[in-house]
């Protein structure tokens, strides 16, 4: 399957909040760069930003936060996410990813 351009994902994008909407009028649940935020951090992972910004919305709910999200707030949202998960693996497999990780950071300088 080939990767959608920019124009089709709004699309994709206005169509979910579309068959997600409860009234006639209403208010999305993130600010206007969320869904680029997400599409250019993902290099167009059309599922990766749908998947976030569901995982997002679950969180919204859970805390009844009554205002929409921004690109920071969901990003912060998905950090931590995936901190919890890593805090859950076995410790061999958490500390082979923290390993990982900072290798990464070194090889940036």
């Amino acid at each position: 399957m080939d990767e959608l351009s920019l124009s089709e994902f709004h699309e994709v994008i206005q169509k979910r909040y579309e068959y997600y909407k409860s009234r006639d009028t209403y208010t999305p649940p993130f600010e206007e760069d969320v869904p680029d935020r997400l599409y250019d951090i993902s290099d167009g992972d059309v599922r990766w930003v749908l998947q976030s910004l569901s995982r997002s919305f679950d969180w919204m709910v859970k805390t009844d936060v009554p205002r929409k999200l921004g690109s920071d707030d969901v990003i912060g949202i998905l950090y931590k996410d995936i901190q919890n998960k890593y805090q859950q693996l076995p410790d061999e497999k958490f500390r082979v990813l923290c390993l990982e990780r900072f290798l990464l950071q070194i090889e940036r300088f």
